[in-house]
């Protein structure tokens, strides 16, 4: 049961890869001067320091999510490479096995169950990696479409929030420009930040993690490849008694 365990590592590795949380943004540019009387002056300031904080936000996180499918991608192609390592090692170990068996027992009758004793070996090997290989895949698939999800839904939260924020910049440019008393302008401004600010928090509190849905798909393909190496050793053993009892 040995590809099963490392089937096991490798699932569980992935979802520790993909723990895709959108990290806590501070609105950090929200220190109006004192002196009401200055705030339009300083507002256009003011304006392009937090749309700038809030895009380099947004840069830093596709970055971390352009990192994050890089490690998935290079973890299945580790995966690939070592599985199919493995596999040339057990045919050819395999291989010799039964030319040691042919060489040992030339019989014409046990040369017969010699062969339909390989002949069945090899076709619930290529059955046993067939279906091993639709549970990863679909396991990838599953994966994908989850990190993909969470990224376009952490994109939105980011995307509305500065949206927001240019509105209340823009708003309160306007009343500067028209004269409006700059208490009142700050008061405004500050509320509509406060109010963006709040769905911000719970835009960010309803997504989901997917770490629970990662977890439950791992599990559900490890107990599938268990179930495939069980059939196949299940196979082997049964052609290895009917092999042994022609040998006699």
């Amino acid at each position: 049961m040995k590809n099963t365990n490392t089937f096991s590592k490798f699932v569980l590795a992935s979802t520790m890869i993909t723990s895709i949380i959108l990290p806590s943004f501070t609105f950090a540019a929200t220190k109006e001067p004192k002196d009401a009387t200055n705030f339009c002056a300083e507002l256009a300031t003011k304006k392009t320091e937090v749309l700038t904080k809030i895009s380099e936000h947004a840069t830093k996180q596709g970055t971390k999510h352009s990192d994050r499918e890089f490690k998935i991608e290079n973890k299945f192609s580790v995966r690939d490479a070592n599985k199919i390592t493995k596999q040339e090692s057990k045919d050819s170990n395999f291989t010799a096995k039964i030319s040691e068996l042919k060489t040992k027992y030339p019989e014409a009758e046990k040369q017969t169950a010699i062969a339909n004793f390989e002949n069945t070996v090899n076709q619930a090997r290529d059955l046993k990696q067939n279906k091993l290989e639709t549970v990863v895949t679909s396991f990838r698939t599953q994966l994908e479409a989850l990190i993909t999800s969470k990224t376009g839904n952490s994109e939105t939260v980011v995307n509305d929030f500065k949206t927001k924020a240019t509105a209340a910049f823009d708003h309160a440019q306007t009343s500067c420009d028209n004269g409006l008393d700059a208490n009142t302008i700050k008061s405004t401004f500050k509320s509509e930040m406060d109010l963006a600010k709040t769905g911000l928090k719970d835009s960010k509190d309803g997504l989901n993690s997917i770490k629970f849905q990662v977890e439950q798909s791992a599990n559900d393909k490890k107990t599938a490849a268990t179930t495939i190496q069980q059939e196949f050793k299940a196979s082997v053993e049964s052609a290895s008694q009917i092999l042994k009892e022609a040998l006699k």
